[in-house]
């Protein structure tokens, strides 16, 4: 698993890092675009609207489960 953040100062980043390292966390720091990790950027609101349009027909295709059935699948995890 991971779990990417987006310092927005040198001092946060500084603060993170030493964080991380007292806690033994193990990490890496990598340069990111929005072509890279886009879900880390802000979007257009097009492209929200295309996302809940896309997820609505999903819905009507029956292409979903309930969250009954998600609790059952995350207990196999």
């Amino acid at each position: 698993m991971g779990i990417l953040v987006l310092p927005h100062t040198e001092a946060e980043e500084k603060i993170l890092r030493e964080f991380l390292k007292e806690n033994g966390i193990e990490f890496f720091f990598t340069e990111t675009t929005s072509e890279s990790h886009p879900g880390a950027y802000p979007q257009s609101i097009e492209e929200y609207n295309s996302e809940i349009a896309e997820a609505e027909a999903a819905y009507e295709r029956g292409d979903s489960i309930s969250a009954e059935e998600l609790k059952k699948i995350m207990q196999t995890w």
